[in-house]
């Protein structure tokens, strides 16, 4: 017989609570901001409380991994992920779920670049590699979790799709954002605060990225929830 782990499971959608949770975080980020300039834009308690644990020495293997993952968020690294996943995506007829991808790229950019501007916070002294711009939200924790997180959904909500491989697929994507955020506190070029920002704000881009470009439910699906 076969295993739970390998049944199929019914395609599923980015419903409601999904896209009002997108909302709610975009709306938590910009509010932060906001208070964030109207104090100067001063770390936290756990701001620097993280950044007195969270410094990587000079030489060492954790300063070549996050120095790596440095070059692999920046906005280069990250155009250049979007583009092979849309264009693999695009060679696979799905165009939908590429442009999905990109969307995803596209809120979060627009997003993290407009509260920079607005938030204007200082990032912290002693950066272990050069970086320039304001520090709040992480644009690097922001990319990483929009892509990842649009990737995910597509196995997550996928026909056919197996347990495992959802559960996979959203274990690989947090373990991807999570390091992420760690190197960018890691390198002393951001505040903690900086990386949560950017990873809600990521996650919001793809669900609502999502949502916009899923293919419609069937009528039987429409007339089920509708007639509820």
């Amino acid at each position: 017989m076969s295993s739970p782990e390998q049944h199929s499971l019914p395609p599923r959608r980015v419903g409601g609570a999904a896209t009002a949770f997108a909302i709610l975080a975009i709306v938590c980020i910009t509010g932060f901001g906001i208070w964030l300039r109207l104090e100067g834009g001063y770390p936290t308690g756990i701001d620097t409380w993280w950044y007195g644990i969270a410094g990587v020495p000079v030489g060492s293997f954790g300063l070549v991994i996050a120095t790596s993952l440095h070059g692999i968020g920046s906005a280069f690294g990250v155009s250049a992920c979007i583009a092979i996943a849309a264009a693999a995506l695009i060679a696979a007829k799905r165009w939908r779920d590429a442009a999905g991808v990109v969307t995803a790229g596209a809120i979060g950019v627009t997003g993290s670049e407009s509260l920079k501007l607005f938030v204007g916070r200082v990032r912290p002294p002693g950066a272990l590699v050069v970086e320039t711009g304001f520090s709040y939200p992480s644009g690097h924790s922001m990319g990483a979790a929009a892509l990842a997180t649009a990737l995910a959904l597509l196995v997550i909500t996928a026909e056919q799709r197996s347990r495992a491989a959802a559960r996979w697929a959203a274990v690989g994507a947090v373990t991807w954002i999570l390091f992420m955020m760690w190197s960018r506190t890691a390198l002393q070029v951001h505040w903690i605060t900086d990386t949560v920002a950017g990873a809600l704000l990521g996650v919001s881009a793809a669900i609502l990225a999502r949502g916009i470009w899923q293919p419609r439910a069937p009528r039987s699906v429409e007339a089920a929830t509708g007639s509820g």
